[in-house]
């Protein structure tokens, strides 16, 4: 385990929670700018980086758009499947309703009959 590598210097960092080869390594050198104008490569290639940004960046975000049509899609299913099993049920329902209608009127009717 490279990360469990204990570092022990004078500084008081007696644990390091990255391996030890990593500290030794330094950042490379900065060129330094001329303070002249950049040259035309350059200046190319800066805007092929910032073209490819750009068209990364709207390659995610065209996934993630597509994503979100067929999680749309995936739902809008479900809903539509479930919307027809409830209207099978209320069909159902509503015939119920109609013959307990139905058998109330004529109790009604053989009660109006009963009286007379």
């Amino acid at each position: 385990m490279r990360a469990a590598v204990l570092l022990v210097c004078g500084m008081g960092a007696a644990f390091a929670p990255w391996p030890v080869h990593a500290q030794a390594q330094k950042p490379a050198p900065v060129k330094e700018r001329s303070s002249g104008a950049a040259s035309p490569q350059l200046l190319q290639q800066q805007r092929a980086t910032v073209s490819y940004r750009d068209v990364t960046q709207a390659a995610y975000e065209s996934k993630l758009a597509e994503q979100d049509v067929l999680n749309l899609q995936d739902a809008y299913n479900a809903a539509r499947e479930r919307s027809d099993a409830l209207k099978v049920e209320l069909d159902k329902a509503l015939k119920a309703r109609d013959a307990a209608r139905a058998t109330e009127a004529a109790a009604r009717k053989r009660y109006e009959e009963a009286l007379k």
